[in-house]
């Protein structure tokens, strides 16, 4: 027969150590509110498709420029097959340049990834505007990371991304974070979906989790010499 060896107590205490370890950790994902991700108020009451828009009307986004809230008609050989989210979408340049922004109520916070996803559309029955530049920025006027020269199918949307990660001490910690979408003047237009903001903690346990972390490796290894020498 097997002899059974219980459980010692330096496993014990590691075990409770490491249990110490995770209940003390910072959690490490969220989700930033952006107002309005999908443009879907103000709502419009008239007809999807291509005249169915309302320039300069973006709620919680600041417009300027070419811009309009679009409903376009959805389906096969329509404006778009499918649309990511609701019924609306950003219309940005047409022709002449567009620009809209939001500012956040989240601030840049050290030691943190930021990664901000969202759709970019082409019309069927519009050019689509290659050089729009989506970008991540701190205070208004610093550009912490863009993206530009997404080249969806006619009718379609394809998502893109684009991140940044801080240090310990970041130059714009603490500025309001911004999103901003632009087009330049020229004869496309390009039209967006659905934006999501998440963040991650990069930020290493506190010392003092490491300091339990060595006591626990410690008693663990005075209980195995106190077994041996009895």
């Amino acid at each position: 027969m097997k002899k059974m060896f219980p459980v010692s107590t330096g496993t014990l205490v590691l075990a409770a150590t490491v249990a110490v370890l995770l209940s003390s950790s910072p959690v490490r994902a969220s989700l930033i509110t952006i107002n309005n991700p999908s443009f879907e108020t103000p709502a419009l009451s008239c007809t999807a498709g291509p005249g169915c828009f309302s320039e300069d009307v973006f709620n919680s986004w600041i417009p300027s420029g070419a811009v309009a809230t679009f409903r376009p008609s959805v389906g096969p050989g329509q404006e778009f097959t499918a649309i990511p989210d609701g019924l609306q979408v950003a219309a940005i340049a047409n022709g002449s340049a567009g620009e809209i922004y939001q500012d956040l109520s989240a601030t840049l916070s050290a030691n943190t990834t930021y990664t901000l996803t969202f759709w970019a559309g082409q019309r069927s029955d519009f050019p689509f505007d290659p050089g729009y530049t989506v970008s991540l920025m701190a205070n208004g006027s610093t550009t912490l990371a863009s993206d530009t020269g997404a080249s969806p199918i006619a009718g379609s949307f394809v998502q893109r991304t684009l991140s940044f990660a801080t240090g310990a001490s970041p130059a714009q910690l603490g500025q309001t974070l911004r999103i901003d979408i632009f087009a330049p003047a020229g004869s496309g237009q390009a039209d967006f979906d659905l934006f999501a903001l998440n963040t991650n903690s990069n930020a290493l346990p506190e010392p003092s989790s490491f300091g339990l972390l060595i006591i626990g490796l410690g008693l663990m290894a005075g209980a195995r010499r106190l077994r041996t020498n009895s």
